[in-house]
């Protein structure tokens, strides 16, 4: 095999197996949080909120989130539903909600760390500490170069 052709088959494996595996990661932590009985955009939403640490609008929350604010909407909805959230209107501008956390929703957080967690200690089962390092290194580059390629910030 030509070296232009074992480099280009060495880069695809790796994107690949990159891909993949940040598939399968998405997989299992959908599965383990099905306990926690929310979306995965709730969740994300819960997440977010949390790390807030005070009363924010919906707009604030849906711009953060990069959704729009009828979908945050929804998600801000669903979580006044089930308890993890509340709103009530904003005590600077009447025209806004603002939203903020429960305590049930702060344990559903605490919960999520526990099992987000797990899933990345089983991981990196195996995986000795200079592998890793090893890993996180060649990530930045592979993020420096598609943010330089990609004229991204």
């Amino acid at each position: 095999m030509e070296k232009n052709t074992k480099e280009k088959s060495l880069y695809h494996e790796a994107v690949g197996l990159f891909m993949c595996t940040d598939r399968l990661h998405k997989k299992v932590v959908e599965k383990r949080l099905e306990e926690i009985k929310l979306h995965r955009s709730q969740h994300v939403m819960l997440m977010h909120l949390h790390r807030f640490g005070k009363a924010v609008s919906q707009k604030e929350l849906a711009e953060s989130l990069s959704i729009t604010p009828a979908a945050a909407a929804v998600s801000v909805k669903k979580l006044i539903e089930g308890g993890y959230i509340e709103r009530k209107t904003s005590d600077k501008d009447a025209r806004y909600n603002d939203v903020t956390i429960t305590e049930k929703g702060r344990n559903v957080v605490m919960r999520s760390r526990e099992i987000f967690d797990s899933i990345d200690k089983d991981m990196v089962a195996g995986i000795t500490e200079d592998e890793l390092i090893a890993f996180i290194e060649t990530l930045k580059k592979m993020k420096e170069n598609l943010k330089e390629k990609g004229q991204i910030k």
